[in-house]
């Protein structure tokens, strides 16, 4: 009986004591992934005198490094993104666009925070200039694509989904946008067997894309 009272005088946890610790626990992760991300800056040595040369010539033939820094900043918006933290995210396209304001990669972020903010006109026109430097811009192409079918143009989706195939045909994601296109416009059998190809593609996809293993030459 002993036992029993000391167990029922024990401080129960109530809901809003369960909220707060995993509130707690998400901002500590957060803390710790920026502090990752930190840490990765400090690893890459910065040229200030090439910094204030926005010229693409000298930034990336002479400094190859700011490859991986624009996708650095790339990773670090799509966190915020993913976190609903948009304010960090324009901090971060600030600091990417001091490194190459004309770089397909700085309007592809931009698209992405409009995209977020459901700015859909300006994350469309931001996307198109990205393509008119970098058509080929495989990231650019898929965002593109989502965009084009959640307005409902699905002919020009289709269009970009089969480009963005050109780029990396063993990708499932642009033949799954593919399928939805053609699957919106009626083309029910032609939908289905593009899937089909998106699944079986699928299957052999890394949880880990490739391209995100950055190199630093």
């Amino acid at each position: 009986i002993g036992h029993n009272r000391n167990r029922s005088q024990q401080p129960s946890v109530t809901g809003t004591d369960l909220d707060g610790e995993q509130m707690l626990n998400a901002q500590n992760q957060t803390l710790r992934v920026e502090d990752g991300l930190r840490a990765i800056f400090s690893l890459i040595p910065f040229d200030n005198e090439a910094i204030g040369d926005k010229s693409s010539s000298s930034m990336f033939t002479t400094q190859p490094v700011y490859f991986s820094l624009l996708k650095i900043w790339e990773c670090l918006v799509r966190y915020y993104i993913k976190i609903d933290k948009l304010v960090e995210a324009n901090q971060c396209l600030d600091e990417a666009s001091r490194l190459c304001p004309l770089s397909h990669q700085l309007f592809y972020i931009r698209g992405l925070i409009c995209d977020a903010k459901r700015e859909l006109k300006l994350a469309k026109q931001n996307y198109n200039d990205a393509l008119a430097i970098h058509p080929y811009h495989f990231q650019t192409l898929i965002q593109m694509t989502k965009l084009l079918i959640e307005i409902g143009n699905y002919a020009l989706a289709e269009k970009y989904a089969r480009d963005a195939i050109a780029v990396e045909p063993a990708n499932y994601e642009p033949w799954y946008l593919l399928s939805l296109s053609m699957e919106a416009r009626g083309e029910y059998e032609h939908s289905v067997d593009v899937a089909a190809t998106a699944v079986h593609l699928e299957e052999n996809t890394p949880l880990v894309s490739y391209t995100t293993i950055m190199r630093v030459l």
